[in-house]
């Protein structure tokens, strides 16, 4: 507080407390959805640092507008466009198909195709002591 050039006299340059700069931040998230009229739409006016969503209720499009931190906006339009997306059902397995499954296996199981691994082994051990 107290120096030998009295009270609250710095130095030039002399700066007491260090300040970080301002770092620019991410993307910010959208914190605003609006459905208006295109003329309200052009008549929005976005706070700094800010982005919101706009629907046009008339007109299929969207605008995402921007706002930086020193004010200036930007705007995006996006058009909406339906989307024919057929719907399938999907296809479950009925007890007819586990049945023939069912029987292949034990088809294939009596010709020895199929089995655990150690019955393979234990079948390969008997033949070779034979």
């Amino acid at each position: 507080m107290y120096n030998n050039y009295g009270y609250g006299y710095r130095p030039q340059g002399y700066m007491p407390y260090y300040t970080q700069p301002i770092q620019q931040q991410g993307e910010a998230p959208i914190q605003d959805i609006r459905f208006l009229s295109e003329q309200q739409i052009k008549d929005f006016i976005a706070m700094p640092n800010t982005k919101a969503l706009l629907i046009d209720k008339e007109n299929n499009v969207a605008y995402i507008v921007t706002a930086d931190g020193y004010g200036n906006v930007s705007k995006e339009p996006y058009a909406f466009k339906k989307l024919d997306i057929k719907q399938t059902k999907p296809e479950y397995a009925t007890k007819k198909d586990f049945e023939e499954i069912k029987s292949m296996l034990e088809k294939l199981q009596k010709q020895g195709n199929v089995g655990t691994k150690q019955e393979k082994t234990n079948n390969l051990s008997a033949d070779t002591q034979k």
